[in-house]
C-alpha cells in the first residue's frame, strides 16, 4: 500500500518565503497568546535564577522556544492530549499547568506531577 502526502512548502530551500501562510486570528487571540508566551518566558527566567540558586536540579531551559509551543498548543482542541517532554514546559503552561505545580514539578516534587 503507497501512502500519497501533500507537500504544503512556505520556505524554499535558502530559507525564502514562497508564499504567505493564510492564518486569521483575531486581537483577543493574538492577547491571549502573547500572554501566555511572556509567562513562559518569565516562568523560565524564575527557573533559571532557582537552579543558579541550588533549588532547583537540572533545569533544561526553553527560553527562545515559547512560540513554538504556546502555539502547537493554541491548534490542540479540547479533550486532545499532550505528551510533554524535556524542555515542553511552556506548552505546559500553555495547556493549562499553573505556576505552583510547574515549579514543584521542577524542584522534584511528587505534588508537580498532575
Amino acid at each position: 500500500m503507497r501512502i500519497q502526502l501533500k507537500v504544503i512548502q512556505f520556505l524554499d530551500e535558502s530559507g525564502n518565503l514562497m508564499r504567505a501562510a493564510k492564518v486569521e486570528l483575531t486581537d483577543e487571540q493574538l492577547i491571549r497568546l502573547y500572554k501566555k508566551m511572556l509567562l513562559a518566558r518569565l516562568y523560565d527566567e524564575r527557573a533559571i535564577r532557582l537552579q543558579r540558586q541550588g533549588r532547583i536540579g537540572t533545569y533544561p531551559s526553553f527560553g527562545g522556544h515559547e512560540a513554538a509551543q504556546v502555539g502547537s498548543v493554541f491548534a490542540l482542541k479540547q479533550g486532545d492530549w499532550l505528551f510533554p517532554y524535556g524542555r515542553d514546559l511552556a506548552a505546559c503552561l500553555a495547556f493549562g499547568m499553573d505556576i505552583k505545580h510547574a515549579l514543584l514539578y521542577a524542584m522534584g516534587h511528587k505534588e508537580g506531577v498532575l
